[in-house]
């Protein structure tokens, strides 16, 4: 599943006559790689955490590859943080 585009700066919407605006916040995607443990969170760009969790990736004693533990955590935690 590919990762859609997290950051988004305008949209128009044009109805009739009227034309509104609409601002999307954007929004950073962090990702901490550490020894057990990878943390990752949603920031908007007023610093507010918009979503956050952690998984272990010494949960086999190392036998999985971090990196690939850290990329299918990392489709799960889009997936669960309601962005599209």
């Amino acid at each position: 599943m590919p990762i859609k585009r997290l950051q988004k700066s305008a949209a128009k919407m044009i109805v009739g006559r009227q034309e509104e605006i609409f601002m999307i916040n954007k929004v950073v995607f962090r990702i901490d790689i550490g020894g057990t443990a990878a943390k990752f969170g949603l920031v908007d760009e007023n610093g507010n955490i918009l979503h956050k969790d952690e998984f272990l990736v010494s949960f086999d004693g190392y036998e999985t590859p971090i990196l690939k533990t850290v990329l299918e955590k990392t489709e799960y935690f889009v997936a669960s943080s309601g962005l599209e």
